[in-house]
Formats: structure tokens, C-alpha cells, sequence
């Protein structure tokens, strides 16, 4: 499954590779972003999994790209009284994208409801964090009421990532312990949809849709 997105700005553009069951049963990431002076992808590079931190004792809020891990995904879960030292104005998670080439690495803010995402660049020149934009291409729905618990892929929207906020009392009837946010994926191919679950706590799992079953396979 290859995702690529695209926003007004070509140098936040990137390509998340998710190989077939068979090939990558852990669903570990395949990365590349565009190179503006090449015109031209960049080779894909393998992320080294995910590390989940507390922020208030791991990292000051907008730590410069650089004190992060090299080729790795960081989440880190943000309080509602340190968002607005993020440039923010509610709590909620920031996933770091920590690419080889600084110039390319960036993080992703989801609010602790799911109503709204957010990516901000690393501006290597001024060694700063650029503004936070919002991405075009993402469904916002501040609760689970427009879909009932483990709704069919086809009921989504096409070409879009959809964000569903599931509370504590409806985790379980998605087979999960506690609550979260859903994103769904939903490409033309149902073969390649996929939801991605992130908790409060910012853990992370991920299930495919079964076209041959019509259901979700289990959170891996």
C-alpha cells in the first residue's frame, strides 16, 4: 500500500509504503519524501518502528528536529496546559517524523478529540519549527454517531483519511481497551484500506479491511 500526500507546499509532500501482509507482518514503514531540487523522489527508507515518550520529561516543547532519532517515528502525547507552548490551543498527540535529511522531517499534531490535524516543517536554516498548516485531504468527525462501531470501509468517504474520536464506553465494541483516536484510510482498491488506532496514551495499532470477508482483520 503506497500513501502519498500532497499539500500546497511541495516540501511536505511524502510517500508512506506499507508492504502486504506476507512481506511485513509488523507493519513497519517504508518512508520517502520529494526532493524539490532533483525533482524526483527519494529512495525509500525503512523507520525504525515507533518510540512513545512522556513529554514532560523526555522533551521541551518544540525540541529541535536534531535530539530526536534518526530514521524513527516519536509520539508524544501533549498535555492541554503545554499545547499552547506548541503553538497550540488544545491537548493532544505529535507524531515526529525524523527523517535522515533534516529538511525533510516534520510532525504531525492530532488533537485529543480527532477535530483537528495539523503539520509544521523543520526549517533548517533558521533551526526552528515553520507554522503549523492543515493538511487539504482529511475528514474530520468529532464522534462515532455518523458511523456505527466497525462501519464497512465503503462507507467512507474515497481518497480520504477520516478521523473518528471513540470514547472510553464504545473502545471495546472496536476490540479495543481504552480510548482514542481511529484515522481511516479509504483508497479507490478496497484491498489497501486500512485504520490506523492511536489511545490517549499514544498507543498505536493498525488493521487491514478484508474484501473476501467484508470486515476488519484484527489490530495488529
Amino acid at each position: 500500500m503506497l500513501y502519498t500526500y500532497r499539500g500546497d507546499e511541495t516540501h511536505y509532500a511524502h510517500q508512506i509504503l506499507i508492504p502486504s501482509d506476507k512481506q511485513n507482518k509488523s507493519f513497519k514503514l517504508l518512508f520517502r519524501v520529494w526532493d524539490e531540487e532533483g525533482n524526483a523522489w527519494t529512495s525509500f527508507q525503512t523507520l525504525n518502528g515507533t518510540k512513545f515518550v512522556d513529554s514532560s520529561t523526555t522533551y521541551q516543547p518544540n525540541t529541535p528536529i536534531t535530539y530526536f532519532s534518526e530514521e524513527q517515528i516519536t509520539v508524544i502525547p501533549i498535555r492541554n496546559t503545554d499545547a499552547s507552548s506548541y503553538g497550540l490551543s488544545a491537548g493532544g498527540v505529535i507524531e515526529v517524523f525524523r527523517y535522515r535529511d533534516v529538511n525533510y522531517s516534520f510532525q504531525r499534531y492530532t488533537s485529543i478529540d480527532g477535530g483537528t490535524v495539523l503539520n509544521r516543517k523543520w526549517d533548517d536554516t533558521l533551526k526552528k519549527w515553520k507554522d503549523w498548516i492543515k493538511p487539504t485531504n482529511v475528514v474530520f468527525t468529532r464522534s462515532i454517531s455518523e458511523y456505527p462501531a466497525n462501519a464497512p470501509l465503503t462507507t467512507f468517504p474515497l481518497e480520504k483519511v477520516t478521523i473518528l474520536k471513540v470514547g472510553s464506553n464504545f473502545a471495546s465494541e472496536y476490540g479495543l481497551d481504552s480510548a482514542g483516536i481511529i484515522e481511516v484510510f479509504r483508497l479507490n482498491e478496497l484491498d489497501y484500506g486500512f485504520q490506523r488506532y492511536t489511545s490517549l496514551t499514544g498507543v498505536i495499532k493498525v488493521r487491514n479491511w478484508n474484501p473476501t470477508t467484508n470486515g476488519w482483520k484484527n489490530w495488529v
